[in-house]
């Protein structure tokens, strides 16, 4: 079974990440790189598994370190 909307809904939840991001970045994939709704959520759910979501969260606002 592929990776999905509620899946990722579900990483954010579980890992206190702002949906409103996310959102931001799947309209991103979708919109510049003509990525389908599904598509763009999987690969999201990739950057959760490989730390790349962690590491943006590492950055606050303005850019400063929290």
């Amino acid at each position: 079974m592929g990776k999905t909307l509620e899946d990722l809904k579900e990483i954010c939840r579980q890992t206190n990440t702002s949906y409103s991001g996310i959102e931001f970045l799947l309209k991103y994939y979708q919109e510049s790189l003509h990525w389908p709704l599904d598509k763009a959520s999987a690969y999201v759910i990739e950057l959760f598994e490989n730390g790349t979501i962690d590491s943006i969260k590492v950055l606050g606002k303005d850019g400063k370190e929290i």
